[in-house]
């Protein structure tokens, strides 16, 4: 019977005999699944700061992240005047409509 490799770990060879054969997902990636077999990079607008994380965490509102597989919320970008995000998990910033302003960053 096989086991699987937990959620946060992939299965990189064929064969394995314990769990050292499970190696944790990098920082920037996730494993949300049991026996994957690869770690899948955190989408824009979100970020893994940890090792074997099971979900990427969202950039806050008044942030944008334009990359995959980012590692801190210092990668999260603050909005700047005259854009805005309004809410979590945003790849980027919006342009403010036509007759409103954004005056401040975030």
């Amino acid at each position: 019977m096989c086991t699987p490799c937990t959620t946060g770990y992939v299965g990189t060879a064929t064969g394995s005999t314990s769990n050292a054969g499970c190696n944790s997902c990098a920082a920037g990636y996730y494993g949300p699944q049991t026996g994957q077999k690869r770690c899948v990079p955190c989408a824009k607008g979100t970020y893994a700061a940890n090792s074997n994380s099971i979900v990427c965490n969202v950039c806050a509102a008044g942030k944008s992240q334009p990359e995959l597989a980012q590692t801190s919320s210092t990668n999260c970008l603050t909005c700047q005047p005259g854009t805005y995000s309004p809410e979590p998990g945003r790849w980027n910033c919006t342009w403010a409509d036509m007759g409103y302003i954004v005056a401040a960053a975030g």
